[in-house]
């Protein structure tokens, strides 16, 4: 049986981050694509839930934040946990949940782990 420390010890590994999935993407100002197979210059997400072109992100001057679209996505993209319409766009916060089909991902400005920059997804 563990000792008294392994429990503290697990506790402490639970609220790190799992280093190996950690994925961080440079947000410019222009469009970026997320998805199975977004196509040049996009980003590939490799995930059976997530669509070819599942969503993008963008700078959205009228509100001074990035926004997030869901492209017409077969499983869906959910923010926070509600439901996103397709087309509809949704300004992204610091923190926001974005989630594509069966992959969770979060939008944070500033460093992110392993040394990402601000607007990394």
């Amino acid at each position: 049986l563990p000792g008294p420390g392994a429990a503290a010890a697990a506790g402490d590994a639970a609220r790190r981050p799992p280093t190996a999935l950690t994925w961080s993407v440079d947000l410019e100002d222009g469009r970026s694509i997320l998805g199975r197979d977004p196509g040049e210059g996009s980003l590939a997400l490799r995930h059976g839930a997530v669509s070819r072109k599942h969503f993008a992100v963008q700078w959205g001057v009228e509100h001074g934040a990035h926004v997030g679209v869901d492209l017409g996505s077969h499983n869906g993209t959910r923010i926070d946990g509600g439901e996103l319409p397709a087309q509809q766009p949704a300004v992204l916060r610091d923190g926001t949940l974005v989630q594509l089909g069966d992959v969770f991902l979060i939008y944070q400005v500033g460093t992110l782990f392993l040394g990402a920059r601000p607007g990394s997804v």
